[in-house]
């Protein structure tokens, strides 16, 4: 196997266990703002295993709007994410790690997950991966 097609399997893995994680979170009834940070880290390792397979280099971040761009840069069908309204995530990566006056709801922790799983088939498509769906 090559050094590029190991990175990406080790991102790919961990954005699976980011999500996962957040699944079980959400099934546990934990709070929102920890489901949001999980499904918000998978969606983002999701999308950097695609930019490491084409080797498109990337600053250290957490924002997912920067990213997807690196990815629509690299093939425009990336174009389709925008719909998810993936904006959201800015939110969850910081903001909502920390005490705020502003939580998210059960609701949000559960279309984050649901939209972190979009991200997850897309890429999962473009890398050619056959992993179980019932993430």
């Amino acid at each position: 196997m090559n050094e590029v097609k190991e990175e990406v399997d080790r991102w790919f893995n961990r954005a699976e266990t980011e999500l996962r994680v957040a699944r079980r979170l959400l099934n546990y009834g934990e709070e929102p703002w920890v489901i949001t940070f999980h499904a918000q880290q998978a969606a983002e390792k999701y999308l950097k295993a695609y930019l490491i397979s084409k080797q498109i280099r990337f600053r250290k971040t957490h924002d997912i709007l920067d990213l997807l761009s690196l990815c629509i840069e690299s093939e425009r069908d990336f174009e389709k994410l925008r719909q998810l309204n993936l904006e959201k995530f800015k939110e969850y990566a910081a903001e909502f790690r920390y005490p705020t006056l502003l939580e998210p709801t059960n609701e949000e922790a559960e279309e984050a997950i649901k939209m972190t799983k979009e991200v997850r088939r897309f890429v999962m498509k473009k890398l050619g991966y056959k992993h179980p769906e019932n993430l």
